[in-house]
């Protein structure tokens, strides 16, 4: 038990001192969309999945009914006419691609 509670407390140091070297980045984009089913391209390569909240004024739209985003493709398409729409999203830092290498399973 002794040993299982002091891997528990690295285990939680590690990942809180993680969570603050790689915190989240926020961006904002703001399009104009004019016609049904437009579809646009988030500006970034590194999004974080359903990190998203897009909003029109300061009315938030709602996924799968406003609109629909495709993760792996960065692609969001508006079901309406809308105008401007911010949409606010979390992307990974940059610094950590170049410092670090990920693999891919």
């Amino acid at each position: 038990m002794k040993y299982k509670l002091i891997f528990l407390f690295l285990f939680i140091g590690i990942s809180l001192f993680a969570f603050n070297y790689f915190s989240p980045i926020s961006k904002t984009e703001q399009f104009h969309v004019s016609e049904e089913n437009q579809t646009f391209v988030l500006n970034t390569n590194r999004y974080i999945i359903n990190s998203e909240t897009v909003s029109k004024d300061s009315k938030v739209l709602v996924r799968q009914i406003d609109y629909e985003i495709n993760s792996s493709e960065r692609k969001i398409t508006f079901y309406k006419a809308f105008g401007a729409v911010n949409v606010t999203y979390l992307k990974v830092p940059d610094e950590i691609f170049e410092n670090y290498m990920l693999y891919e399973i």
